[in-house]
C-alpha cells in the first residue's frame, strides 16, 4: 500500500512540475514557430514526460495556434503497426487540425516553406453532427458521418534531427500537424475496398489497401472520436476528421503527385 501511494505522490508531483517546466518552454516554441525554425526536443531535458502531460502541452499549443488559424478537425497518427513499433507503442496518438492553408486538387504547394514535411494519403470524414458524449457502436458512428473524402496529409515534423525525438516530443508539436489536400467524396461503402497508388513524378512508390489503417477505416474513425472526447475536445458538425495514413509516410520531394483511390477519384498536387 505504501508503495503503491508512494507511486500515485510522484506521478502527481512529476506532473505538477512539468506543467510548470513546460509553461516555461512554451514560449521557445512560439519563437520557433514565427522564425520557422526547429522546435526543441522536451525529453533531451526531462527523461520522463508522461502522455498526460504531453498531451496537456499539445492543448496549450493548439490554443496558441489557434490565435493565428482556424481549427478544422482532429486527426489520428500511428494506425498502423508498422508505424507504432518504430515508436514502441501499441496505440496510436491524435493531434488537430490547424493549418495556415487548406490545398485542393492541382494546387501549387510551395515545399521550401517546411522543414521535414512529409505526404500520406488518407480518408477524411467528415463529421455531420455535434459530438459531444462517447460513440458506442459503429453504427452510430457511421449515422455521424456525412460524407467521406480523399486526403492527402502534409504533416511536418519540425525537429532539427529527425531521429532525435520521442513519441511524446511528437505528440507536443500536435502530431507533426501542419496542411493537408482535400479531394472529392468517396463512396462511404468503399471506404475499406479501396487500393490506393501513390505515385510521384509518373513513378509508383506503393500501393496499399484502405483498410490496413486498424485494419477497419470505422474502428480508426471511432477510435479518435472516443479518444478525442475522453482528453476534453468536442467534436462540431463540418470537422474533418483523417484516420491515419494508407501505406507509407513518404518524405517530401519535388514533384507532381497522383494518388489514385482505386475507381473513386484521384489527388492531383505539385510540390516545387
Amino acid at each position: 500500500m505504501k508503495r503503491i501511494l508512494f507511486t500515485i505522490i510522484f506521478f502527481s508531483w512529476s506532473s505538477i512540475l512539468l506543467s510548470s517546466v513546460f509553461d516555461s518552454q512554451i514560449d521557445f516554441f512560439k519563437i520557433a514557430n514565427e522564425k520557422n525554425e526547429p522546435f526543441p526536443v522536451l525529453s533531451e531535458k526531462h527523461s520522463f514526460i508522461p502522455y498526460s502531460s504531453a498531451y496537456q502541452f499539445q492543448k496549450e499549443w493548439v490554443a496558441y495556434l489557434e490565435t493565428l488559424y482556424k481549427k478544422t478537425g482532429y486527426k489520428a497518427g500511428l494506425t498502423s503497426a508498422s508505424s507504432q513499433k518504430k515508436f514502441n507503442t501499441n496505440t496510436p496518438i491524435f493531434g488537430v487540425l490547424v493549418p495556415e492553408r487548406i490545398y485542393y486538387n492541382f494546387d501549387i504547394i510551395p515545399i521550401s516553406e517546411y522543414q521535414h514535411l512529409f505526404v500520406e494519403a488518407e480518408i477524411g470524414f467528415v463529421i455531420g453532427r455535434d459530438i459531444t458524449t462517447p460513440i458506442k457502436t459503429l453504427s452510430t458512428l457511421k449515422r455521424s458521418v456525412a460524407s467521406i473524402v480523399a486526403v492527402a496529409e502534409l504533416p511536418d515534423i519540425k525537429f532539427s534531427d529527425l531521429n532525435s525525438f520521442q513519441l511524446v516530443d511528437l505528440i507536443m508539436i500536435n502530431s507533426g500537424s501542419n496542411t493537408y489536400v482535400v479531394g472529392q467524396e468517396i463512396d462511404m461503402k468503399q471506404a475499406n475496398n479501396i487500393d490506393i497508388e501513390f505515385k510521384r513524378n509518373d513513378e509508383v512508390l506503393y500501393t496499399e489497401s484502405s483498410n490496413t489503417v486498424m485494419n477497419d477505416q470505422f474502428v480508426a474513425l471511432h477510435w479518435l472520436v472516443n479518444e478525442l472526447l475522453s482528453h476534453g475536445w468536442s467534436l462540431k458538425k463540418g470537422d474533418l476528421l483523417i484516420t491515419g495514413a494508407i501505406g507509407s509516410m513518404i518524405p517530401a520531394k519535388k514533384g507532381r503527385y497522383v494518388i489514385n483511390y482505386g475507381d473513386e477519384t484521384s489527388l492531383v498536387f505539385d510540390l516545387r
